[in-house]
């Protein structure tokens, strides 16, 4: 079995209607998850995030799936370069570039200092990670049709 770790996007949470819909999904199916509350609200901080998914990844016994929406795609991406774990699976959804210099002025800089530095993608690219998929689309134009493709084990 895999544990599938979702990070939401700037201002999301998990009690937002897009993630309380896919864990009724996974429930359903019977796909082991977490959705943990990342902090900061308006005004995240990316090592506060990180030091979550670090934890996250580190209390799961099983391979672990990452998803990343949005703001999340960059958290994502930020901790596999910062740490280097090993994770089965990375799924990007809706992803931020890595050009920090546009990017930090988004939203009012109001999450700049998860653009300090360019993420170093061949180092990611390196990492021993089954998959790495890009899903250009956001959350809200995905099905529940794909959720249910998920590996169960």
């Amino acid at each position: 079995m895999k544990q599938v770790i979702f990070i939401h996007g700037y201002t999301s949470s998990p009690n937002n209607k897009k993630y309380r819909i896919l864990k009724e999904d996974l429930d359903r199916v019977g796909i082991d998850y977490s959705i943990p509350a990342l902090s900061g609200g308006e005004n995240p901080h990316s090592e506060d995030w990180l030091e979550i998914i670090n934890r996250e990844v580190k209390n799961s016994k099983d391979p672990v799936v990452l998803v990343g929406h949005s703001l999340g795609t960059r958290a994502v991406l930020l901790y596999l370069d910062k740490f280097g774990k090993k994770v089965d699976t990375v799924i990007l959804i809706a992803s931020f570039n890595n050009d920090c210099k546009l990017n930090r002025g988004r939203k009012d800089e109001h999450y700049p200092d998860f653009f300090d530095y360019a993420i170093n993608i061949d180092k990611v690219k390196k990492l021993p990670i089954s998959s790495l998929l890009y899903i250009p689309k956001t959350m809200t134009q995905l099905t529940t049709a794909k959720v249910n493709k998920l590996p169960k084990n």
